[in-house]
């Protein structure tokens, strides 16, 4: 029976609750704006020995964070931002979203047949 490789999901974030957020790459030992870039580990008990170590060099708000809930997170801020910058447009702007939305919808099911038929 073959194990299932645990993928590392866990993140040192620096001032969470704050924009940009800072995600610790250890290899450089330094904070870092990319999710991507970010150190990850299997478990935060793995994580925890590099986070013990920033705080013991004063580092200030930390967190070991699944990296999914940061994109969610990111994701969430994303559409917000979206939904704000739609909501305060000019009337031509917001109608212009509103069609594409509208048409996307409208061709939604002619879409998913053509997905349909592509995978068969």
């Amino acid at each position: 029976m073959k194990r299932r490789k645990l993928m590392p999901n866990y993140v040192i974030v620096r001032n969470r609750d704050e924009k940009p957020m800072e995600y610790y790459r250890q290899k450089m030992k330094t904070f870092v704006g990319s999710l991507q870039s970010a150190s990850k580990w299997n478990s935060k008990k793995m994580a925890q020995p590099a986070y013990d170590k920033l705080i013991k060099n004063g580092e200030k708000n930390l967190e070991i964070v699944d990296s999914n809930e940061i994109k969610i997170t990111i994701q969430t801020d994303k559409w917000e931002d979206y939904a704000k910058r739609i909501a305060h447009a000019d009337n031509k702007t917001f109608y212009q979203e509103v069609e594409k939305v509208t048409s996307f919808l409208i061709a939604s099911p002619l879409i998913v047949e053509e997905i349909r038929k592509e995978i068969s």
